[in-house]
């Protein structure tokens, strides 16, 4: 049984720091800094810009991190994924705060909202009560 035990804990001291030295890995960071940036560029696309953004943003975060812990490990390479995010970054800021203001300026006029007071069903109740009496 104690033998047992033994293997057990041996076990999961292997798992523990494999899976502590996976996290450490450049490499790795690299790759979820790159992956995060082509699911920003697809929302992109999708005219889904705050969400793309907050991609970019983490993809930059996980850039700059890297270059703070493994500042010798492609730096060259680093650098230019570093450049491409930041360029995404102003890219999507600027699309999305046009479309923010489209969508402030193409809002309907308060005369053409419901009002709070008669829910739209109720208006629509008086508008057919209005037409029936003419």
């Amino acid at each position: 049984m104690t033998r047992l035990g033994s293997l057990l804990l041996a076990g999961l001291l292997f798992v523990v720091t494999s899976a502590s030295a996976q996290s450490d890995d450049p490499s790795e960071t690299f790759l979820k800094a790159y992956m995060t940036a082509q699911q920003g560029e697809k929302l992109e696309r999708d005219n889904q810009f705050t969400r793309a953004l907050a991609k970019y943003r983490l993809a930059g975060s996980l850039l700059e991190e890297l270059k703070k812990t493994h500042s010798d490990w492609q730096p060259a390479i680093v650098e230019y994924r570093s450049r491409k995010v930041s360029e995404s970054i102003l890219r999507v800021q600027s699309k999305s705060g046009t479309q923010q203001n489209l969508a402030a300026t193409n809002a309907p006029p308060a005369e053409a909202q419901p009002s709070h007071n008669n829910p739209p069903s109720r208006q629509l109740k008086l508008g057919r009560i209005n037409l029936s009496q003419r």
